[in-house]
């Protein structure tokens, strides 16, 4: 094999190890039948940590006032420490 079909057999390597998306980035998925899938059977716990992780997501973004956030933080951990 040349260098050059070793490096592009590594970057294959590399492309199949990465995922293909990431909602609020924490939850990955490699196809989009895996997204549908995780999607489609979400449970109440699942649905939560979703909720939250959104609201994280936004949040480390910017687009809620401050009054927003503090509203949304004690929200969570109302509902986390249920």
């Amino acid at each position: 094999m040349t260098e050059d079909e070793l490096k592009q057999d590594l970057m294959d390597k590399l492309n199949d190890l990465s995922p293909l998306g990431s909602l609020f980035g924490t939850i990955h998925y490699n196809t989009n039948e895996d997204l549908n899938l995780f999607i489609s059977n979400l449970n109440e716990e699942q649905s939560l940590y979703c909720i939250i992780e959104s609201i994280k997501y936004i949040q480390s973004k910017g687009l809620f006032s401050l009054e927003e956030s503090e509203c949304l933080s004690k929200s969570i951990r109302v509902i986390s420490n249920k």
